[in-house]
């Protein structure tokens, strides 16, 4: 999963939970990085303060409004805030082009995970929606096997009213826009639909000029899916019936 990141240019395996002189020598860093949040070792010290104190260690603030506590804590308790909902699906270039926005989904921060890009002429538009919560390497690996599937890859990530109409309970974990950051962290995506509708419609795949529209693998109208999905929605209906009528499946 971590190789999988567009910022990852290499991935130590094993690597110690309190990072010493000797591991950067060996890897070739000068500095370790870490939050602006104490990270206590088994012995009850900061697992840095070593590193802090001989000026090898680098110090960044921390993402606003994504805590792993409030997410134990959701996973815990099954209850979460409601959350603010998209009307209309936008993409993370429009929300990451808008000067404000409310809450903590801010234009800056969007941005900082949005690698920009535009499909170019002639290449190939590839488009997968799903709620892509509490993410996963499952989630990793679908989305780079859309990739593969052409040159520019569209994600449509449904907005936190549509995941619990379908997935109902107290679903989904994660809020909109903690989910859209995961996404966009990932190498394999080019472009975010915020508020993606559930059923792909013929203006959504013409507005963005999709050549294929995949699907994960459980699929939405799965009859074993129906069982532990136990949203308020009838799921009978395929949400992909367009996008196989026009070949585009």
């Amino acid at each position: 999963m971590v190789r999988a990141c567009k910022w990852v240019d290499e991935v130590i395996e094993d690597a110690p939970y309190s990072p010493t002189v000797e591991l950067l020598n060996s890897v070739g860093c000068m500095y370790a990085a870490h939050g602006d949040d104490c990270s206590i070792n088994c012995e009850g010290e900061d697992a840095f303060g070593m590193l802090k104190r001989i000026g090898r260690c680098k110090i960044f603030k921390r993402t606003e409004g994504v805590s792993t506590t409030n997410i134990v804590g959701k996973l815990l308790l099954m209850t979460r805030d409601e959350q603010e909902n998209v009307d209309q699906p936008i993409t993370s270039s429009e929300q990451a082009d808008q000067e404000e926005r409310s809450v903590l989904t801010t234009s800056r921060r969007l941005s900082q995970f949005s690698n920009r890009r535009e499909p170019k002429e002639g290449q190939r538009i590839i488009y997968i929606d799903g709620t892509f919560d509490l993410f996963h390497i499952g989630h990793v690996e679908i989305l780079k096997q859309a990739k593969a599937q052409g040159d520019f890859l569209i994600v449509g990530v449904h907005d936190d009213a549509t995941v619990n109409q379908h997935k109902g309970s107290n679903y989904p974990i994660l809020s909109l826009h903690e989910r859209v950051m995961c996404v966009l962290s990932q190498s394999a995506v080019d472009e975010v639909i915020i508020g993606a509708p559930w059923q792909i419609t013929r203006d959504l795949i013409v507005s963005f000029k999709i050549d294929v529209v995949c699907q994960g693998a459980i699929p939405k109208g799965d009859e074993e899916a129906k069982v532990w999905r136990k949203g308020s929605v009838d799921l009978t209906e395929d949400p992909y019936r367009v996008a196989k009528e026009m070949d585009k499946y």
